[in-house]
């Protein structure tokens, strides 16, 4: 799966490829918070991010956007469904011999049922590229890229659709939880630190000024804001793999200062 996301699903090419519909996303999530702060609205940052990482994925992954004969209650349902039961606790996977718990909880049914109510839908997207129903996107999505391997006979992988529908499965619920998160822990690092903040924004609108839009190409002018978001995802990782450190002394790894933690 690592060579099929590296050499095919997320190469650089590809990525770069997809930069405007992202920027496109971005831009009208942007529009809808302009309307709800002109109104003195709240807002659901949460939310919002999420609506935008999962309907940045779907695009990229699926080829489809939501509000467009693509029902994101039915998403949204299956994606919190899933959340729940990765979040929950079962007795089988400490002791097996205890597995009956969890039929009677009704944990295995949940499973079974989100396992079935998810390969209808991956089933579905499939079938409407199969048909050669025509996309919403110029570009190819991930979808289109797996089948071609799939007909590919010099493929070294014997792709079948149940090897497409983990991959989307892994693809879809890893990219929109990891970026939303990051976003969040973003913004309320920010909150937390408005000298921060207020540098940043500087920063920011010296580049583009006001009203206007930063584009992916301007990241790279853009250091102490790149300074911030590497800081948040060491403070912060979506999907923390190491035992978690502190630093106990001052340092600077590759021209990063980090501070003795008070």
């Amino acid at each position: 799966m690592r060579k099929i996301c590296v050499l095919h699903l997320l190469n650089l090419k590809k990525v770069q490829s997809f930069g405007s519909m992202r920027e496109n996303e971005v831009s009208q999530m942007i529009r809808k918070i302009g309307k709800l702060a002109a109104s003195s609205e709240l807002v659901n940052l949460t939310e919002m991010s999420m609506t935008l990482t999962s309907t940045i994925v779907c695009r990229v992954g699926l080829g489809k956007r939501f509000g467009r004969g693509f029902d994101r209650t039915r998403f949204n349902q299956l994606f919190h469904e899933v959340q729940a039961l990765v979040g929950s606790i079962f007795c089988s996977d400490f002791f097996p011999s205890f597995s009956w718990v969890d039929k009677i909880s009704g944990k295995f049914g949940r499973l079974e049922k989100i396992f079935q109510d998810f390969d209808s839908f991956y089933q579905e997207i499939l079938e409407e590229h199969l048909n050669q129903e025509e996309s919403e996107s110029p570009e190819e999505d991930m979808v289109d890229i797996l089948l071609k391997l799939r007909d590919d006979k010099s493929f070294p992988v014997d792709l079948t659709f149940n090897h497409i529908k983990a991959i989307l499965m892994n693809v879809l619920l890893g990219g929109t939880e990891t970026g939303s998160a990051i976003l969040v822990w973003l913004m309320t690092a920010l909150m937390k630190n408005p000298l921060v903040m207020e540098k940043v924004q500087a920063q920011i609108r010296q580049l583009v000024g006001k009203m206007g839009m930063v584009y992916e190409d301007d990241i790279e002018k853009l250091p102490y804001f790149k300074a911030v978001v590497e800081e948040t995802l060491r403070l912060y990782p979506p999907t923390p793999l190491l035992v978690p450190r502190e630093t106990i002394a001052k340092c600077n790894i590759d021209g990063l200062k980090f501070n003795q933690k008070p």
